[in-house]
């Protein structure tokens, strides 16, 4: 998997202090001023992060390891490699389509949040602190599917709207 690439440190000391400057003429309490410190926290953490990574420049990518245990027809066990949204969680759930999914994080390996690229635009903590890329999710997720479909044979796999799709294809249907 990929290394999130960073802003260089002048453009994140810019940033910072646009947004302080900002937050101080929105009102306490606004929405505004929330999303304006939710971004903020996002580029303080994102700065400590890059500062991080620039003193490692050789890695530029990083290898993890999922598992996924069939424990019996409609229950399973996929172990991931870090720290992972509930919304991811409940994407692998809709799109395997098993009764029980079980869903162990910190297993086996650690790469640190994984987030939604969602999560990314809202700011905050753990898109600021990640060094996982807007697209580690759906490689974790693709990759956790293939590899449910592996030790299930393949049994009620679903597209992203809960729709059948053949266990050989990864391919959403047509019109989805």
């Amino acid at each position: 998997m990929p290394l999130r690439e960073f802003f260089s440190d002048e453009e994140y000391a810019s940033r910072i202090e646009e947004l302080s400057a900002k937050v101080g003429s929105l009102a306490e309490g606004s929405s505004e001023r929330r999303a304006v410190i939710a971004q903020l926290t996002r580029y303080q953490n994102e700065r400590r992060a890059a500062a991080w990574a620039r003193r490692q420049p050789e890695r530029t990518a990083q290898q993890t390891e999922l598992q996924a245990l069939s424990l019996g027809d409609g229950l399973a066990l996929l172990a991931l490699p870090g720290e992972f949204f509930v919304e991811t969680g409940d994407s692998i759930r809709v799109r395997f389509g098993v009764e029980d999914l079980l869903i162990a994080c910190y297993a086996n390996d650690y790469v640190g949040y994984v987030v939604p690229p969602a999560a990314y635009d809202e700011g905050g903590y753990e898109a600021g602190i990640t060094f996982c890329p807007a697209e580690a999710e759906g490689m974790i997720v693709d990759a956790s599917l293939s590899l449910l479909r592996e030790v299930t044979n393949g049994l009620r796999i679903r597209d992203a709207y809960g729709r059948p799709v053949s266990p050989t294809s990864s391919d959403p249907p047509p019109g989805g």
